[in-house]
Protein backbone atom coordinates (compact mmCIF):
# COMPACT_ATOMS: atom_id res chain seq x y z
CA UNK A 1 0.00 0.00 0.00
CA UNK A 2 1.01 3.31 -0.99
CA UNK A 3 0.03 5.95 1.51
CA UNK A 4 2.24 8.92 -0.05
CA UNK A 5 3.98 9.60 -2.95
CA UNK A 6 6.50 12.97 -4.33
CA UNK A 7 7.86 13.84 -7.67
CA UNK A 8 10.62 15.47 -8.23
CA UNK A 9 11.54 16.61 -11.61
CA UNK A 10 15.13 18.01 -12.48
CA UNK A 11 15.18 19.11 -16.09
CA UNK A 12 19.05 19.27 -17.26
CA UNK A 13 20.19 17.15 -14.54
CA UNK A 14 23.89 17.53 -13.09
CA UNK A 15 26.14 14.92 -15.11
CA UNK A 16 30.16 16.33 -14.19
CA UNK A 17 31.19 17.74 -11.23
CA UNK A 18 33.98 20.34 -10.84
CA UNK A 19 37.13 19.52 -9.22
CA UNK A 20 39.16 22.02 -9.79
CA UNK A 21 39.12 25.80 -11.35
CA UNK A 22 42.10 25.30 -13.27
CA UNK A 23 43.99 22.17 -14.47
CA UNK A 24 47.85 22.42 -14.04
CA UNK A 25 49.86 22.65 -16.72
CA UNK A 26 51.72 19.34 -17.65
CA UNK A 27 55.54 19.85 -19.56
CA UNK A 28 57.21 17.53 -21.68
CA UNK A 29 60.67 16.18 -19.80
CA UNK A 30 63.44 14.66 -21.43
CA UNK A 31 62.35 11.15 -21.37
CA UNK A 32 59.55 12.52 -23.47
CA UNK A 33 62.03 14.03 -26.16
CA UNK A 34 60.43 11.89 -29.35
CA UNK A 35 57.50 13.32 -28.55
CA UNK A 36 57.73 17.08 -28.51
CA UNK A 37 56.07 18.34 -31.79
CA UNK A 38 58.25 19.70 -34.47
CA UNK A 39 56.97 23.11 -34.23
CA UNK A 40 58.86 23.36 -31.19
CA UNK A 41 61.85 21.68 -31.97
CA UNK A 42 62.28 24.30 -34.98
CA UNK A 43 62.70 26.79 -32.50
CA UNK A 44 65.42 24.90 -30.72
CA UNK A 45 64.61 22.53 -27.32
CA UNK A 46 66.77 22.95 -24.53
CA UNK A 47 65.95 21.09 -21.13
CA UNK A 48 65.94 22.55 -17.58
CA UNK A 49 65.25 20.90 -14.16
CA UNK A 50 64.65 18.02 -16.68
CA UNK A 51 61.86 19.79 -18.50
CA UNK A 52 61.51 20.58 -22.12
CA UNK A 53 62.41 24.44 -22.40
CA UNK A 54 61.41 26.50 -26.28
CA UNK A 55 65.16 27.98 -26.75
CA UNK A 56 63.62 31.18 -28.40
CA UNK A 57 61.42 31.81 -25.95
CA UNK A 58 62.34 30.44 -22.78
CA UNK A 59 59.44 28.89 -21.89
CA UNK A 60 58.85 25.69 -20.60
CA UNK A 61 56.91 23.18 -23.37
CA UNK A 62 53.45 22.27 -22.29
CA UNK A 63 51.77 19.01 -22.89
CA UNK A 64 48.41 19.89 -22.41
CA UNK A 65 48.27 23.15 -24.25
CA UNK A 66 43.78 22.58 -24.74
CA UNK A 67 42.89 21.40 -21.22
CA UNK A 68 45.80 23.54 -18.81
CA UNK A 69 44.26 26.28 -17.29
CA UNK A 70 40.57 25.18 -17.68
CA UNK A 71 38.15 23.95 -15.12
CA UNK A 72 38.36 20.34 -14.52
CA UNK A 73 35.30 18.42 -14.81
CA UNK A 74 34.47 14.68 -13.46
CA UNK A 75 31.86 12.70 -15.47
CA UNK A 76 30.24 11.17 -12.58
CA UNK A 77 30.16 7.62 -12.45
CA UNK A 78 30.48 4.88 -10.21
CA UNK A 79 32.73 2.39 -11.72
CA UNK A 80 35.93 5.26 -10.91
CA UNK A 81 35.26 4.56 -7.50
CA UNK A 82 35.02 0.56 -7.87
CA UNK A 83 38.67 1.06 -9.99
CA UNK A 84 40.37 3.59 -7.50
CA UNK A 85 40.76 6.02 -10.49
CA UNK A 86 39.45 8.84 -7.86
CA UNK A 87 41.59 10.25 -5.32
CA UNK A 88 39.93 10.00 -2.25
CA UNK A 89 40.40 13.82 -1.96
CA UNK A 90 38.33 14.37 -5.16
CA UNK A 91 35.38 11.66 -3.88
CA UNK A 92 35.25 13.71 -0.50
CA UNK A 93 34.57 16.83 -2.83
CA UNK A 94 32.23 15.23 -5.49
CA UNK A 95 29.92 13.76 -2.53
CA UNK A 96 30.13 17.44 -1.05
CA UNK A 97 29.52 19.04 -4.25
CA UNK A 98 26.09 16.31 -4.92
CA UNK A 99 24.83 17.03 -1.43
CA UNK A 100 24.80 20.40 -2.20
CA UNK A 101 23.28 20.10 -5.06
CA UNK A 102 20.19 17.94 -4.05
CA UNK A 103 20.00 19.79 -0.98
CA UNK A 104 19.00 23.01 -3.15
CA UNK A 105 16.65 21.16 -5.03
CA UNK A 106 14.57 18.82 -1.74
CA UNK A 107 14.90 22.09 -0.21
CA UNK A 108 12.84 24.09 -3.30
CA UNK A 109 10.69 21.61 -4.25
CA UNK A 110 9.89 18.98 -1.37
CA UNK A 111 10.83 20.44 2.39
CA UNK A 112 8.01 23.51 1.84
CA UNK A 113 5.43 20.94 1.32
CA UNK A 114 6.12 18.60 4.67
CA UNK A 115 5.12 19.18 8.12
CA UNK A 116 7.88 20.11 10.20
CA UNK A 117 10.26 19.59 7.10
CA UNK A 118 9.82 15.87 7.69
CA UNK A 119 8.77 12.65 6.27
CA UNK A 120 6.81 10.99 9.16
CA UNK A 121 7.59 7.00 8.36
CA UNK A 122 5.63 5.27 11.51
CA UNK A 123 7.06 1.97 12.43
CA UNK A 124 5.32 -0.37 9.70
CA UNK A 125 6.12 2.14 7.10
CA UNK A 126 8.83 2.37 4.99
CA UNK A 127 10.16 4.48 1.65
CA UNK A 128 10.66 3.64 -2.09
CA UNK A 129 12.58 5.61 -4.14
CA UNK A 130 12.31 5.33 -8.07
CA UNK A 131 14.26 7.16 -10.81
CA UNK A 132 13.80 7.69 -14.36
CA UNK A 133 16.77 8.81 -16.12
CA UNK A 134 15.94 10.46 -20.24
CA UNK A 135 18.16 11.99 -22.45
CA UNK A 136 19.91 11.03 -25.18
CA UNK A 137 21.37 7.72 -25.33
CA UNK A 138 24.78 9.39 -26.47
CA UNK A 139 25.30 11.30 -23.64
CA UNK A 140 24.47 8.21 -21.58
CA UNK A 141 26.79 5.79 -22.46
CA UNK A 142 27.19 3.82 -19.00
CA UNK A 143 25.43 0.95 -17.33
CA UNK A 144 22.40 1.80 -15.28
CA UNK A 145 23.49 0.59 -12.42
CA UNK A 146 27.44 2.72 -12.46
CA UNK A 147 25.02 5.75 -13.89
CA UNK A 148 22.62 5.49 -10.90
CA UNK A 149 24.47 4.72 -7.87
CA UNK A 150 25.83 7.98 -6.73
CA UNK A 151 23.07 9.89 -7.57
CA UNK A 152 20.57 7.10 -5.09
CA UNK A 153 23.69 7.55 -2.48
CA UNK A 154 23.50 11.19 -2.31
CA UNK A 155 19.97 11.75 -2.57
CA UNK A 156 18.94 9.58 -0.09
CA UNK A 157 21.68 10.49 2.15
CA UNK A 158 21.26 14.57 1.97
CA UNK A 159 17.84 13.56 3.13
CA UNK A 160 19.30 12.22 6.19
CA UNK A 161 20.20 13.68 9.23
CA UNK A 162 23.87 14.95 10.13
CA UNK A 163 25.71 13.31 12.84
CA UNK A 164 27.09 16.01 15.43
CA UNK A 165 30.07 13.57 16.06
CA UNK A 166 31.54 12.53 12.95
CA UNK A 167 33.54 15.86 11.76
CA UNK A 168 33.53 14.20 8.42
CA UNK A 169 29.48 15.58 7.93
CA UNK A 170 30.08 18.83 9.31
CA UNK A 171 30.83 21.06 5.76
CA UNK A 172 28.18 18.48 4.41
CA UNK A 173 24.94 19.48 2.99
CA UNK A 174 22.06 17.03 5.36
CA UNK A 175 18.66 18.39 5.93
CA UNK A 176 17.01 15.61 8.37
CA UNK A 177 13.81 14.86 6.45
CA UNK A 178 14.71 11.25 7.71
CA UNK A 179 16.24 9.54 10.71
CA UNK A 180 18.58 7.83 7.99
CA UNK A 181 18.53 5.71 4.87
CA UNK A 182 19.21 2.42 6.32
CA UNK A 183 16.76 -0.76 6.18
CA UNK A 184 15.15 0.58 9.13
CA UNK A 185 13.67 3.32 6.91
CA UNK A 186 13.97 2.98 3.27
CA UNK A 187 12.94 -0.29 1.71
CA UNK A 188 13.12 -0.49 -2.13
CA UNK A 189 14.89 1.78 -4.70
CA UNK A 190 14.09 0.99 -8.59
CA UNK A 191 16.51 3.01 -11.62
CA UNK A 192 15.32 2.99 -15.54
CA UNK A 193 16.72 4.53 -18.68
CA UNK A 194 14.34 5.98 -21.27
CA UNK A 195 16.02 7.51 -24.45
CA UNK A 196 14.67 11.05 -24.93
CA UNK A 197 15.53 14.00 -26.96
CA UNK A 198 16.30 16.04 -23.44
CA UNK A 199 18.40 15.33 -20.53
CA UNK A 200 15.89 14.62 -17.21
CA UNK A 201 16.20 13.25 -13.74
CA UNK A 202 12.76 12.23 -12.39
CA UNK A 203 12.78 11.23 -8.66
CA UNK A 204 9.73 9.31 -7.19
CA UNK A 205 9.26 8.92 -3.38
CA UNK A 206 6.61 6.48 -2.31
CA UNK A 207 5.57 6.10 1.40
CA UNK A 208 4.78 2.51 1.85
CA UNK A 209 3.97 -0.60 3.79
CA UNK A 210 6.69 -3.12 4.75
CA UNK A 211 5.39 -5.02 1.44
CA UNK A 212 5.55 -2.72 -1.33
CA UNK A 213 7.96 -2.95 -3.92
CA UNK A 214 8.81 -1.05 -7.00
CA UNK A 215 8.20 -4.06 -9.21
CA UNK A 216 4.79 -4.91 -7.55
CA UNK A 217 3.99 -1.15 -8.93
CA UNK A 218 5.39 -1.77 -12.33
CA UNK A 219 3.39 -5.02 -12.64
CA UNK A 220 0.03 -3.44 -11.61
CA UNK A 221 0.51 -0.67 -13.65
CA UNK A 222 1.28 -2.53 -16.85
CA UNK A 223 -1.02 -5.73 -16.02
CA UNK A 224 1.79 -8.40 -15.90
Amino acid sequence: MIYKKWKLEIPDYITHIKLSEQRRAKYYTIAEEEKIPKKYKKDGVHYKNGKAVCTETGINIVKNVKTAGTPKLWKINAQDLYSGNLHPQSRSKVMKEFHKYFGDILTNNLVKSLKNNKIEIKTDQRLAFYYTFEGKLENNKSDINNKSYLYDKAFTDTMTEKSLTNDKQKDVVKLGIIKDDSLEYVYSNHFEFFEKENEKLIINIYLCDKNFSVPDLLNKTYNL
